[in-house]
């Protein structure tokens, strides 16, 4: 299952930009992206005051649209 997968499960607050995968953190998200082997490329930002993760190269829909 990929990170984006498991992201669905838990939480409903996702967004992207181009392939990068925007997730709020929250304990659940937290403990996927621990367990995520690729999470020393994943980075956190502010946006209106929630912290989030920034998981390149994450977002599943925009690497199955190119596939097409």
């Amino acid at each position: 299952m990929t990170i984006y997968e498991q992201m669905k499960l838990v939480t409903s607050d996702i967004s992207h930009h181009e392939s990068d995968l925007y997730v709020l953190a929250t304990p659940e998200t937290c403990k996927i992206v621990d367990s995520y082997e690729f999470n020393g490329n994943v980075r956190t930002f502010r946006s209106e005051g929630k912290l989030y993760f920034d998981i390149p190269f994450a977002f599943d829909p925009f690497w199955d649209k190119l596939q097409k």
